[in-house]
């Protein structure tokens, strides 16, 4: 990934990559991927898929989305078709895809260097110390 990075003039790099501050971006590029979604439904959705059993604080989720939505990753509109009140219901955009493969791409790499860690590891857990 390039964020934070420069090019061979010394340059920074402009181009969008994932951040690595938090998971919460990807995870809800992923979740919306699979279908436009209401902020709730997102919520739920968190708690079942990150394999932790408990959403974040939601409003947490909902000011990433607004932030998403600012920087043109995933766009919203009112949906009035329930009986309740008007909610939210946000969709990805291309860009949002984007970032979403840049996002798997990064944790491919990312699961490569852990599984070379934890080989080596293995490796010396059953040496003597020297």
């Amino acid at each position: 990934m390039c964020v934070g990075e420069e090019d061979v003039q010394g340059v920074p790099c402009s181009c969008r990559g994932p951040r690595h501050e938090g998971f919460l971006e990807a995870w809800l590029l992923l979740l919306l991927k699979g279908s436009p979604s209401h902020g709730y439904e997102l919520l739920e959705r968190l708690g079942q898929v990150t394999g932790h059993g408990v959403a974040p604080d939601p409003g947490t989720v909902y000011r990433n989305l607004r932030r998403m939505e600012d920087e043109g990753l995933v766009t919203s509109n009112w949906d009035f078709s329930d009986a309740g009140p008007p909610r939210r219901l946000y969709r990805l955009t291309e860009q949002g895809e984007e970032l979403l493969q840049a996002w798997a791409a990064e944790v491919e790499n990312y699961r490569s260097r852990l599984d070379r860690f934890l080989s080596i590891y293995s490796e010396l857990r059953g040496r003597p110390r020297a």
